[in-house]
């Protein structure tokens, strides 16, 4: 191979890599976390300080290849059945939030509470309305 035809595709790999990096340099993490929940529990009506305090919850030990990701998938309009990342951010969301306490009320504000973990509290059953809703008759 030419020196020549080595900076030719030196240069052409330069120029795609620079592409989605700009793209996802163009809109703030915070922003870019926020839209992507808010784009994928579009049904939903959210709490924006919850929200916020979320996103400082959930990234607070991100590093910046993974800030980038995010605000990468945000550009691109990714949705959470097409990347494991947005799956994860929002399932980490709803669990964390009252939407499952609350009966799964689509018609109520969700409201972020913290970061689900079952070592923290109690491990509660999130489906548990649907097995024995509140309104049953009692037999």
């Amino acid at each position: 191979m030419k020196r020549r035809e080595f900076i030719g595709i030196a240069a052409a790999g330069a120029g795609l890599l620079a592409v989605p990096v700009g793209l996802a340099a163009t809109a703030s993490f915070e922003r870019a976390a926020g839209g992507i929940i808010l784009r994928n529990l579009d049904y939903l009506r959210h709490d924006p300080a919850g929200l916020a305090r979320f996103i400082g919850e959930y990234f607070a030990a991100a590093d910046a290849t993974q800030r980038l990701k995010v605000r990468l998938l945000y550009r691109l309009g990714r949705d959470a059945a097409s990347s494991e990342t947005i799956r994860d951010m929002v399932e980490t969301y709803l669990m964390g939030s009252d939407f499952f306490s609350a009966g799964m009320d689509e018609s109520r504000t969700v409201t972020f509470a913290r970061i689900f973990s079952p070592y923290r509290g109690g491990c509660a059953n999130p489906f548990a309305m649907i097995n024995y809703p509140r309104d049953a008759e009692r037999g």
